[in-house]
């Protein structure tokens, strides 16, 4: 299963780098941008996954610490998720501003 999350998250940034490569149209290479993105943040939640971890929640009884999941490329993640929104928006904006459709 994580190899398959692996090779999505391949896929997804051949085809976000070849729209950004191959199509003059900007609406096109922000939206290629953003399938870029996903599957950097895919690949990486991938890479973090531990099958049978836990939440790191520490308790008196917890021994084995071993079984923890990191919680870091999780926080990354979500505030990549959250400038990517922004980042998105902005680039949009300035499309539309710009004129920048293939067809104009």
């Amino acid at each position: 299963m994580t190899r398959l999350v692996f090779l999505a998250g391949v896929a997804l940034v051949g085809v976000g780098l070849l729209v950004v490569i191959a199509d003059p149209d900007l609406r096109k290479k922000v939206l290629g941008l953003n399938l870029f993105q996903t599957g950097v943040l895919l690949f990486l939640v991938g890479a973090s996954f531990r099958r049978g971890g836990r939440a790191p929640l520490v308790s008196s009884t917890a021994t084995d610490s071993a079984r923890y999941v990191d919680p870091l490329p999780h926080v990354l993640v979500l505030t990549a998720i959250v400038v990517g929104v922004s980042v998105t928006a902005v680039a949009l904006a300035l499309v539309v501003r710009v004129g920048g459709g293939a067809g104009e």
